[in-house]
């Protein structure tokens, strides 16, 4: 039986729905029943909390863990996407300046897209998450058989969304802004909250997949892209809201460009080295590969955190092997040790990430353009650069 709008039947039908709710909210409210049924969510503060927290672990298995729980608040909260992601899924976006991905949502018919950022903290990250994955992993071996996945933990379980509510309730000791009963659709719940208060809604629906087609026609032209996806993408890493209504680039990740400048070229050895990359590797890894620059980037963003690592005492197997990398490839002179090379390369490229991300910072501050005045120097003969991290303005506060 179809019922014509308006008419006597689907009128009676609509008031028999609403009379049914109104009861049902009555008898649940009388009864002291929670009316809430969705998932409690999970902040901002939480979810960089969490990251913090397994960093300080420095495990192979924190390293995937951490970076599964940052793909899955900066995809919008969907655990089960993360998941299938695979390396021949990710796709380096020119225009945009990173990583994107898409699957196809039963839901509403459409390709949900994902746009994975550089965070403004470690602990927004997606590049130094990855770099990390790469560093402590075990070497992944290219294979004609299968899609093969950025990491091994999430997709050995046919349940992924509850193997990342475990994870968050194992580190409730550690992260205080938690909720009682974590899950993964509480990164959902808290994405969306997180969104609303910085995207306007004719965005927001392209990070989080949602179908716009009731909030206006115009989404029945409009499908999701990775250039609708930049105005959530830019928030979920950590950096200010763009101008109401205005779409940008992505944030800029840390560049290992600024180094080549400075005389230093062999980079392309240190990142095989200290990725354990060779020739089974999966071919788009590989220096020739389509996500080689993602790769760069990720190296390049462990050298941008070096310094801050060093102080908090976080990822210190991963430091060890970045300085391992640096001896092994030659690129320490005989007056400074590797360390110091990487303390150096550090303060380097914290100032390059803030010149190149005035875009979402806005106009530079006095000591940014001091900084800009010494990159355009050559190092001085003491190999020594007159660069001081408290003259960027690059927000290391921690989180929690």
């Amino acid at each position: 039986m179809v019922l014509v709008p308006k008419s006597q039947e689907s009128l009676w039908l609509k008031g028999l729905k609403e009379n049914v709710r109104r009861k049902a909210f009555r008898r649940a409210l009388e009864a002291g029943e929670d009316l809430d049924k969705s998932a409690a969510p999970i902040s901002s503060v939480a979810m960089a909390g969490m990251v913090k927290a397994l960093s300080r672990q420095d495990t192979a298995l924190a390293a995937e863990k951490k970076f599964d729980l940052l793909r899955s608040w900066q995809a919008g909260g969907r655990a089960t996407e993360v998941s299938f992601t695979t390396l021949e899924s990710n796709k380096w976006d020119y225009d945009v300046g990173t990583v994107g991905d898409a699957w196809p949502e039963p839901k509403t018919c459409k390709t949900k897209v994902a746009l994975y950022a550089a965070g403004r903290t470690p602990y927004t990250c997606y590049f130094i998450c990855w770099a990390d994955v790469l560093t402590l992993s075990t070497p992944q071996i290219a294979s004609d058989d299968e899609p093969q996945g950025l990491t091994t933990w999430l997709q050995q379980t046919c349940r992924p969304a509850k193997k990342i509510g475990d994870v968050m309730k194992e580190l409730r000791g550690d992260v205080e802004s938690l909720p009682d009963m974590p899950s993964a659709g509480g990164i959902r719940t808290g994405v969306a909250n997180f969104l609303a208060l910085h995207v306007p809604p004719e965005f927001l629906i392209h990070t989080t997949g949602h179908d716009g087609k009731g909030f206006c026609n115009l989404f029945e032209y409009i499908d999701a892209s990775v250039a609708m996806c930049t105005a959530g993408a830019v928030v979920l890493a950590g950096w200010p809201a763009l101008p109401r209504g205005t779409l940008s680039k992505a944030p800029v990740p840390a560049s290992l460009d600024h180094l080549a400048e400075l005389g230093i070229t062999d980079m392309e050895n240190y990142i095989d080295k200290l990725f354990r990359f060779h020739s089974q590797s999966p071919p788009m890894l590989r220096r020739d590969g389509s996500l080689r620059i993602g790769v760069r980037a990720a190296a390049a963003s462990q050298i941008l955190h070096y310094n801050h690592r060093r102080r908090t005492g976080e990822a210190r197997q991963v430091l060890v092997r970045m300085v391992d990398a640096v001896e092994k490839c030659g690129l320490c002179s005989a007056d400074e040790s590797a360390d110091e090379t990487l303390a150096r390369w550090s303060s380097l490229l914290t100032a390059k990430f803030e010149i190149d991300n005035q875009h979402l910072l806005g106009p530079p501050t006095h000591g940014a353009a001091d900084v800009r005045e010494t990159l355009s120097f050559p190092s001085p003969p003491s190999g020594k650069l007159g660069v001081r991290p408290d003259r960027c303005i690059f927000d290391t506060t921690e989180p929690g």
